[in-house]
């Protein structure tokens, strides 16, 4: 199996295909290239919390690091930037520098109505 096809395979088994193929040729596209593999063991169980958002720590390189794709439903997808931007503007900068964490890359809406932030792994 080559590495492209491993890593399309990883990200379905995390997100399903239509997502993995989104996140594929989103960071494709990007003005310097991304590989994109999931970070083992994946996290379990997914898609059970209030949103029914399914998360991921993804290695993204190059430069390698990790951050967390958060993989929203269609009808939770409203709410959740406008909410971080009040989080922040409302928060003593400590409470939001050690509770909550900024999007790594802009967010990406998926063809099925699912919409995908990235926010930053804390520490990463």
């Amino acid at each position: 199996m080559t590495a492209e096809r491993a890593e399309r395979a990883e990200l379905a088994a995390c997100f399903g295909q239509e997502a993995a193929d989104a996140l594929l040729r989103w960071a494709r596209s990007r003005p310097r290239p991304l590989s994109l593999r999931p970070h083992l063991p994946m996290w379990k169980p997914s898609g059970a919390g209030y949103t029914g958002a399914v998360l991921q720590a993804i290695e993204v390189g190059p430069p390698n690091r990790i951050v967390v794709v958060k993989l929203l439903p269609a009808r939770a997808r409203e709410n959740e930037p406008e909410a971080l931007a009040e989080a922040r503007k409302h928060s003593p900068p400590k409470f939001f520098a050690d509770h909550l964490v900024d999007e790594a890359f802009p967010a990406l809406d998926l063809p099925d109505g699912r919409h995908s932030d990235v926010p930053t792994a804390r520490g990463g």
